[in-house]
């Protein structure tokens, strides 16, 4: 026999003769249980609440990546097509800084 279930086994045989021993010995173990219930469920809703967040950040930063590249897209048809920096600005909602750093971002 493994030698740690031998010695498990003689504790239990041992707290077994003593009625209110083993039933604290029970009521013990009972609570070992249910904390570690509960630290497993605990466990999960972080994890679940995690991965709420995750995606909900990760749509988010599609979003934005996805105006960003309709942004450059448009600001570049518009440029093609003889608009100015101050007139894509307008048409994009953006300062102008931000529509030169986006047109350099598309070379």
């Amino acid at each position: 026999m493994d030698p740690e279930l031998k010695k498990t086994d003689e504790l239990l045989l041992k707290l077994s003769a003593d009625e209110d021993t083993f039933r604290l010995y029970e009521a013990r173990e009972y609570a070992l249980i249910e904390r570690n219930s509960m630290i497993a469920g605990g466990i999960q809703k972080g994890k679940e609440i995690g991965f709420e967040i995750g995606k909900e950040l990760g749509i988010e930063i599609g979003i934005d990546k996805g105006i960003e590249l309709r942004n450059r897209e448009l600001a570049k048809r518009f440029s093609t097509d003889g608009y100015d920096i101050e007139q894509i600005a307008k048409l994009l909602f953006m300062t102008k800084d931000d529509v030169i750093q986006l047109m350099k971002q598309s070379n």
